[in-house]
């Protein structure tokens, strides 16, 4: 059975979401590129205030204007 769009998108923001909480390298940058570009973390901020709870270290990756709210 092939995946809709919809539920392959899902996934991958999945996975980015688990390797963005897992990571403790200077990879997390680019997760979080991803999910910048790909799936508009700067306009979600509830998807960045469960990532900064799980893994601070988002906290110095994500926009000036969220980094305020989180802080």
């Amino acid at each position: 059975k092939d995946l809709e769009p919809y539920e392959a998108a899902r996934i991958v923001k999945e996975l980015l979401v688990h390797m963005v909480i897992e990571s403790d390298s200077p990879d997390i940058s680019i997760f979080i590129q991803f999910l910048r570009k790909d799936f508009d973390l700067d306009n979600d901020g509830d998807l960045v205030l469960f990532l900064c709870r799980q893994n601070p270290l988002i906290l110095k990756y994500i926009s000036d204007e969220l980094g305020d709210d989180i802080k």
